[in-house]
């Protein structure tokens, strides 16, 4: 769990972040295949839905975008997209959930679930076959 107060600098955030993500990529991510960007979009979202509820948020179809900002603060929870240039490794591009708790001094933010945008391997070998992938710690989705 991370906590901020008034003396934490850009630098100690970075490095917080980055232990925290770090943490969560190794220790509870899953590597999923698909065999076209479409199919693996669709499972992305399928992630987020699963994320957001079990965070405590339930959108419902036709809610308003300021009912959910709403709903997500009440439940204390934060949502980031974030792209990162393909050779960036501290990172993946995708969706970040927090738990947020805020005080009047000190604010806590630990990274939940993670989701990453679809992707294609990049490696030395290549397949014939083309396929995207997702990384994901939200578990039961498939």
């Amino acid at each position: 769990m991370t906590k901020f107060h008034q003396d934490t600098t850009l630098g100690d955030v970075a490095e917080m972040d980055q232990g925290n993500f770090a943490h969560v990529n190794n220790t509870e991510t899953k590597t999923y295949k698909f065999p076209t960007a479409q199919v693996a979009g669709r499972f992305m979202a399928q992630c987020y839905d699963k994320a957001l509820r079990k965070l405590g948020v339930k959108v419902r179809p036709g809610m308003d975008a300021a009912r959910i900002d709403r709903l997500m603060v009440s439940r204390g929870v934060r949502l980031e997209h974030r792209e990162y240039p393909p050779d960036e490794e501290n990172y993946v591009s995708g969706f970040y959930f927090y738990r947020v708790s805020e005080d009047d001094i000190n604010a806590t933010r630990e990274l939940a679930y993670f989701v990453s945008n679809p992707f294609r391997h990049e490696g030395r070998i290549t397949s014939l076959h083309e396929a995207f992938y997702v990384r994901t710690n939200v578990q039961g989705v498939v």
